[in-house]
């Protein structure tokens, strides 16, 4: 009985850890693509070069790849906490798939809007320090 209810806690927090993680990457992927929007309108005007827009399209892929990877490992501990609590997770999938839509779901939406030009000049011409 105390082992089963250790188990359950530590599949529970492990849960609760990686669930952290995502939100984590979550941030980290979309300050990564608002970064990348930026340099990509200062590359249209001309300001940078093809390197530091590459160098920030790299980095806004790696920040994907580490939300997958941790959006993964969230599934992983999930299973993990069905099995601990003696579920089924094909009754739980079916469970899940009834569910509404989330509305959180596609807020991470990589493609690129139209910036505003007049509030991305104006942030350009502050981060290089030049007067308004």
């Amino acid at each position: 009985k105390d082992k089963i209810g250790i188990e359950l806690r530590t599949a529970f927090t492990s849960l609760a850890l990686t669930a952290q993680a995502v939100q984590q990457a979550e941030l980290s992927f979309q300050a990564a693509v608002d970064t990348l929007q930026r340099y990509r309108f200062a590359f249209d005007r001309g300001k940078i070069d093809l390197i530091y827009l590459n160098l920030f399209e790299t980095r806004a892929n790696e920040s994907e790849i580490l939300l997958i990877e941790a959006q993964r490992e969230w599934f992983a501990e999930l299973a993990d906490y069905q099995a601990a609590a003696g579920l089924d997770p094909l009754d739980q999938a079916s469970v899940l798939s009834q569910l509404p839509q989330s509305p959180e779901t596609g807020h991470l939406d990589p493609q690129m809007q139209e910036p505003d030009a007049a509030k991305l000049d104006q942030d350009w011409q502050l981060r290089i320090g030049a007067p308004n």
